[in-house]
């Protein structure tokens, strides 16, 4: 087994101490990994929210590595001193959590090891204080026990990347991304180079990278939307798609007739709409931000862009599982003998919302047995549809009659109204 440290800082923020235990495994090749995120004790504070009132400050990346059944034989690497071979391959294992936790969770301010030259090698191994054991439990450094980086400098030192607030709550998306080597949509690396921009204060830049962002989100939203909810052939989708009809003709128009009217209002369109005026400017006129324009109105207008692109991306995936679910419920219809099609909203992150309703006297969803058939059924098709999805963590379901709750199945559990 070998282990190593990539050093940087983050806070990591949850609703408990036990929700800032984040670890995961993966297989790089066909090594065996583990990653954990390592610091400092963690602290409470009762000013902050509920669900952040934890933390603790995230020192570094332990990555650990197995290779019993694996080609690379790390140990003899080691002994043989190739540690310009074992340097790249811990490098390609450390970008990969770099990337999940940078792109998925968007803390911009950790970016991935980039090669070093040759002489640095050694130095970067002393670094990131590789060690390796036979058992798991006694580690030994892989140099001199007095050639050893001091453990202070790899922390604390200058070199050591700085990294901001990381949510536990984004965790879930974070280890799938690490675990299946996901590439991240574009509205999740635009808004993540942006977020990097706006903290370097370098506005033309934030502005730039969160309109591209933009305009690839709201294209594959409109393509989804008039394709699956209209069924438009796409060629015609294409025709209407043209360059003719403009960033602004797209977001003044198409999003106020697709997207319910609460969620456009809470989108500040006009602040996004003027933050594409300052990008066509610096595009096409100035090369540079109007002048006179506050800081804060600049970050308030970017950030608009940045949430109403994950917005969309959000909504995009919800239209491409919409033939699947719809499939689902009415099967279920069908099979329980239901008056009204079930609802079935994804919430993202593999997680289920369910609603049934009646109006019908004979149908008051009052039968247990009838219930547990019925979320039986629904658990064996969505996991049919989705290898991640686990009935316990994921799936919500609420059962009413009249519009009044009758009984809501959650976590593996009933909750029954009289």
């Amino acid at each position: 087994m070998l282990k190593f440290v990539i050093p940087l800082t983050m806070y990591i923020m949850g609703p408990s101490k036990e929700s800032l235990n984040l670890k995961t495994s993966f297989t790089y090749k066909d090594l065996n990994c583990s990653l954990f995120i390592k610091g400092d004790e963690a602290l409470h504070s009762e000013e902050l929210p509920v669900k952040k009132a934890f933390f603790f400050r995230g020192r570094g990346l332990e990555i650990i590595t197995s290779n019993e059944t694996s080609k690379y034989n790390l140990k003899l690497l080691v002994e043989e001193k190739k540690f310009e071979y074992l340097l790249k391959l811990l490098r390609c294992i450390a970008n990969r959590c770099i990337r999940g936790i940078r792109n998925f969770g968007m803390i911009s301010n950790i970016q991935e090891i980039k090669p070093e030259d040759e002489e640095n090698t050694e130095k970067i191994l002393r670094k990131w204080c590789v060690e390796t054991s036979a058992n798991g439990k006694d580690w030994e450094s892989i140099f001199a026990e007095q050639e050893k980086f001091n453990l202070w400098d790899m922390l604390y030192g200058s070199e050591a990347q700085e990294a901001t607030e990381l949510d536990v709550a984004l965790w879930p998306g974070i280890e799938e991304a690490i675990q299946d080597d996901l590439t991240p949509p574009p509205e999740k690396e635009f808004t993540t180079n942006a977020i990097e921009h706006l903290r370097l204060k370098n506005f033309r830049l934030a502005l730039i990278e969160s309109i591209i962002g933009l305009e690839i989100v709201l294209t594959r939203y409109i393509q989804n939307y008039l394709s699956t909810y209209k069924r438009i052939p796409k060629e015609r989708i294409k025709n209407f798609l043209k360059p003719e009809l403009g960033l602004n003709a797209r977001i003044s128009a198409v999003l106020d007739l697709t997207l319910d009217p609460i969620v456009c209002f809470l989108c500040y369109l006009q602040k996004i709409l003027t933050a594409i005026s300052w990008r066509n400017k610096v595009i096409h006129e100035r090369g540079h931000i109007p002048n006179g324009i506050e800081e804060h109105f600049l970050r308030k207008c970017i950030s608009e862009v940045l949430q109403l692109a994950i917005s969309l991306g959000y909504y995009s995936e919800e239209i491409q599982a919409f033939p699947q679910l719809d499939n689902i419920a009415n099967n279920i219809k069908s099979k329980h003998n239901l008056k009204l099609k079930p609802t079935i909203k994804l919430l993202g992150n593999h997680r289920i919302s369910v609603t049934f309703q009646s109006i019908d006297p004979s149908e008051k969803f009052s039968k247990t047995d009838l219930l547990n058939e019925i979320v039986k059924d629904l658990v064996q098709h969505l996991s049919s549809r989705d290898d991640r999805f686990i009935a316990e963590k994921h799936l919500a379901v609420e059962f009413r009659y009249l519009d009044q709750p009758k009984a809501r199945w959650m976590a593996g559990n009933w909750i029954l109204k009289e």
